[in-house]
C-alpha cells in the first residue's frame, strides 16, 4: 500500500470526523418508492444475543415471516449470517435504540495457495429490486488491527435459490482469483499496522485463459477508508442496456451500462483519470437484479486473533421500476 500525503491524510480524517449523521443519498430518474430498509434496534433484536465460532458451520438466517430471532426480518427476501468453524469470529449487537449495529469479531483464518480463507459473513440477498439499483450503508472498523481483509461482493441470487448454494447464501468465501457466479462487483478493504486501508475493485475477466480471470486491483487515489472511523458507503449498479442517471444533493449523475459508482463519507471514488465508472466483472448475466451483497471478514491475526471488528448499520437499497 502507498503512503498518504500528509495533508490528504489530515483532510480526509477531518472530513470522516466532522460527520453530522445525515446520509446524503441519490436518487434514481424513475426510482420505485418500494425502497428496502434494514436497520437493527432494540426493537427488532436482542442485543444481548450472540453467535460465535464452533466446530461445525453456524449459521442464522432470517425471511419475511421469521418470527424475532437473532436477525429482524426484512421486508423482502433474506439477511444471514454465518461462521465457518474454528475460526474465533462472531456476531453480536452494539448501541442502543434505534441506532443497534450488527458487530463482527473477524475471522483469523487467512487464504492460502490452495483455498480461500475460512470467513464470517453477513448476507442480504434475494430482496425486491431490478437491474438499476443503488444500495447504502454504514460500515465501523475499529482501530486495533494490524491485519485482516473486508470483503464486500454484490450481485443477483436467482429466485428459488437453494439455501447454502450461492455466493451470497453460503457460508464460503468468494474467490479472490476465479470467476464468481452471480458476482456484479465485488469491494475489498486491506487493514495495515497504520491507520489507512488499502482499497481496491474487482476487475472483469480479460481473456479466457486462467491468468485472465477477474481479479482485484488496488485504487491508486488516497484511501476514505480509516480505521477507527465510520464510513457511509454508496453504490449505484447499471446492468441494463442504457445509461441510467441519479441526482444526489442537487447534481446529476451519469452511470454507464455494466457500471457501477460509489462513494465513501460523501466523496466519489474515482477509478483513473476521472472516471468514475468501474466496470462490472461479467459474471451475473446482463438485466439480472441486483438484489444482494454481503460484507466477508477474514484474516485477522495481529496483535493477537480476531483482533479486527467490523460493525454494519443504516442498510437500505432502491431501485427503477
Amino acid at each position: 500500500m502507498k503512503k498518504k500525503s500528509v495533508i490528504t491524510s489530515l483532510l480526509f480524517i477531518s472530513t470522516v470526523g466532522s460527520f453530522s449523521g445525515v446520509f446524503a443519498q441519490g436518487k434514481w430518474k424513475g426510482e420505485s418508492n418500494d425502497a428496502f430498509k434494514y436497520t437493527f434496534s432494540e426493537t427488532s433484536v436482542n442485543k444481548k444475543d450472540k453467535l460465535k465460532s464452533e466446530a461445525e458451520v453456524k449459521q442464522y438466517v432470517a425471511g419475511t415471516e421469521s418470527k424475532a430471532g437473532f436477525l429482524p426480518a426484512p421486508s423482502s427476501g433474506f439477511a444471514k449470517v454465518s461462521i465457518e468453524p474454528n475460526t474465533g469470529a462472531s456476531f453480536s449487537y452494539s448501541g442502543k435504540g434505534e441506532e443497534m449495529k450488527l458487530r463482527t469479531i473477524s475471522s483469523s483464518s487467512k487464504a492460502t495457495s490452495t483455498g480461500p480463507a475460512s470467513i464470517s459473513k453477513f448476507s442480504v440477498y434475494g430482496i425486491k429490486s431490478s437491474a438499476v439499483a443503488s444500495l447504502f450503508f454504514t460500515l465501523d472498523i475499529n482501530g486495533f488491527a494490524q491485519d485482516g481483509e473486508i470483503m464486500i461482493p454484490f450481485g443477483n441470487t436467482p429466485a428459488n435459490s437453494g439455501d447454502n448454494t450461492v455466493t451470497f447464501n453460503n457460508a464460503k468465501q468468494m474467490s479472490e482469483w476465479w470467476d464468481n457466479e452471480h458476482l456484479f462487483g465485488a469491494i475489498k478493504l486491506d487493514v495495515y499496522d497504520g491507520v489507512w486501508m488499502a482499497y481496491s475493485y474487482r476487475k472483469p475477466r480479460s481473456g479466457k485463459l486462467d491468468t485472465q480471470a477477474p481479479k482485484f486491483e488496488e485504487l491508486k487515489a488516497s484511501t476514505p477508508f480509516i480505521k477507527g472511523k465510520s464510513h457511509r458507503v454508496e453504490i449505484y449498479s447499471n446492468n441494463s442496456e442504457a445509461d441510467q442517471v441519479y441526482v444526489r444533493d442537487g447534481k446529476t449523475y451519469i452511470v454507464a451500462p455494466q457500471t457501477y459508482q460509489w462513494w465513501v463519507n460523501d466523496s466519489r471514488v474515482v477509478r483513473d483519470q476521472e472516471n468514475y465508472n468501474f466496470p462490472a466483472t461479467g459474471e451475473t448475466p446482463r438485466g439480472t437484479a441486483i438484489n444482494s451483497f454481503s460484507i466477508n471478514t477474514s484474516g485477522s491475526s495481529r496483535p493477537v486473533a480476531n483482533a479486527l471488528e467490523v460493525s454494519v448499520s443504516n442498510i437500505s437499497a432502491h431501485h427503477v421500476e
